[in-house]
């Protein structure tokens, strides 16, 4: 038996609609191409021009294909995504919903001035 540690890598998730497409990557490479990686075995590549259009119907091959009517394209309640989730086998076959985060400067705490711990 052979055990080896790789990486790291660089993954470029797809996100459609606010929505991540779960086994799909893509990235845009060197003379207006984009490359896409399915489930970890399957490779294209496709004209940026066309990205759009490819990847709409990536995300919904793969919503299909993992037991959706189709890809989500809007914000769903509690009650709404269990019952459109329901006959998804696993949670990673799932997509899920796909926030942005930003920095914020904030004044800090009353409790990290008093802890010793946080002193300089």
């Amino acid at each position: 038996m052979s055990a080896e540690i790789v990486g790291p890598f660089n993954r470029y998730e797809l996100v459609v609609d606010g929505w991540r497409v779960p086994f799909v990557e893509a990235r845009e490479i060197d003379g207006g191409k984009i490359d896409w990686t399915i489930d970890h075995r399957l490779g294209a590549t496709t004209s940026a021009a066309d990205f759009e259009e490819t990847a709409r119907l990536v995300a919904e091959a793969v919503a299909v294909a993992c037991g959706l009517p189709s890809h989500p394209s809007r914000d769903l309640s509690e009650d709404e995504r269990a019952h459109y989730f329901r006959h998804v086998r696993h949670p990673a076959a799932a997509p899920c919903r796909m926030t942005a985060l930003a920095a914020v400067e904030s004044e800090p705490h009353k409790h990290d001035e008093d802890d010793p711990r946080r002193s300089a």
